[in-house]
């Protein structure tokens, strides 16, 4: 039986490897797109790309900052391995 301070604590989440999966391919999407289409170039220290894509999404009604644009593109440079988005 599980104490009472156990049952207290916050249960955590893992995703599934299905969700990891859909996750690493919506990355994956993102980060080609960004790079065929925007010109984003992974690591420079000044890239256009973030405007363009905000006033794009804007264009179809989503209004998302440049800030946040450019901390996803990050992201996704973090976490899908460089063989899978570089040439």
């Amino acid at each position: 039986m599980m104490s009472a301070s156990a049952l207290r604590q916050p249960i955590r989440h893992r995703p599934s490897p299905s969700v990891a999966t859909e996750r690493q391919t919506l990355l994956k999407l993102v980060l080609g797109m960004a790079i065929e289409q925007y010109g984003y170039e992974p690591g420079a220290a000044c890239n256009k790309a973030a405007p363009d894509i905000r006033e794009d999404l804007a264009g179809v009604g989503r209004d998302v900052a440049d800030d946040t644009i450019r901390a996803k593109l990050k992201d996704a440079v973090d976490r899908v391995p460089p063989g899978d988005w570089q040439s």
